[in-house]
């Protein structure tokens, strides 16, 4: 469980219309020290987040159930502001890239395979919340200047840190459109070239560093050395009237960047392989690499028939 939340219980709502499955669920997160809050439908989900005495720090939810799938409870949910940050988990039996295209679009961006083990669920849990935890306090400090960052059209920043690289992406995409839909997308591209691009990590040494929840302490330790103190990841941001442009470019030697642009099911237990998925078909129109990989352009269109 995040260590900085113990002194109170985490609430987390389960919708599953399978009973057994929600008596488990409830069992291994109880034994974490959450609070589970069980339901046998989307609608009696619905019913319980529109209580606004109650404060979920995450749901759990499952795909198929008869009245409303988890894909539909979620297109719902999203369209309420008070649950912009609010990290809903999928848990599903599909295995196409059909479903994780439209579970995308319905702004579910963590999705667990039926059966799903105790240690991946609590793993995956602890990562949502903990985002979620970072995108409340970077919105609520740019909430007051959105009017002037609208006024913005280009600027360039130099960033090195994950603590960087949130208040950036939350500076850039404040006056956006569908900010936090891109605020999701522009992290994990700027994460990617933190991590692989400046520090060279392979996916096995993310992996490992993530899963003991180091990752953050492990990158501020190594910018502190010669051999890294001088890296950093370089962000062009431009907006006109044709829309907007962000330019990302580290100085690593580059990666193969194809297989990532797809949403391939494989790949979506993860962070480090689906977070470029992610920017690809939920947060940007378009996304164009350079041949060598260290270098990405994100673009957010007015119309579709712009060519920058």
């Amino acid at each position: 469980m995040l260590k900085q939340e113990q002194e109170k219980k985490l609430k987390v709502l389960i919708v599953d219309d399978d009973q057994s499955t929600l008596k488990l669920l409830s069992s291994q997160l109880k034994s974490e020290g959450y609070e589970p809050i069980v339901v046998s439908s989307a609608i009696e989900g619905l019913e319980k987040l529109g209580e606004q005495s109650v404060a979920y720090d995450c749901v759990l939810l499952d795909q198929n159930m008869p009245e409303m799938t988890g894909v539909e409870m979620s297109q719902i949910m999203q369209k309420h502001k008070r649950y912009e940050t609010l990290p809903f988990i999928m848990l599903t039996g599909q295995n196409s890239k059909d479903y994780y295209k439209d579970a995308l679009g319905a702004g579910v961006l963590n999705y667990l395979q039926k059966p799903v083990d105790k240690a991946t669920l609590i793993t995956t849990i602890d990562a949502a919340i903990k985002q979620s935890f970072k995108q409340k306090k970077v919105l609520e400090v740019l909430k007051q200047n959105k009017a002037a960052f609208a006024l913005l059209h280009k600027a360039e920043f130099k960033i090195q840190t994950h603590q960087q690289a949130q208040m950036i992406a939350g500076f850039i995409t404040e006056a956006m459109p569908n900010k936090d839909q891109v605020l999701v997308g522009l992290t994990e591209l700027f994460y990617n070239a933190i991590e692989h691009g400046l520090l060279g990590l392979d996916i096995v040494e993310k992996n490992d560093l993530q899963s003991k929840d180091t990752l953050h302490t492990y990158a501020e330790k190594q910018f502190k050395k010669a051999m890294y103190k001088d890296r950093f990841v370089s962000v062009i941001y431009e907006h006109s009237s044709k829309g907007y442009k962000i330019v990302i470019e580290d100085s690593g030697e580059g990666f193969d960047w194809k297989p990532y642009l797809s949403l391939d099911p494989a790949h979506q237990q993860t962070r480090s392989r689906r977070g470029i998925a992610t920017a690809n078909h939920y947060s940007f129109d378009r996304l164009l690499y350079n041949a060598k990989g260290n270098k990405v352009t994100a673009y957010i269109f007015n119309s579709t028939d712009i060519e920058w």
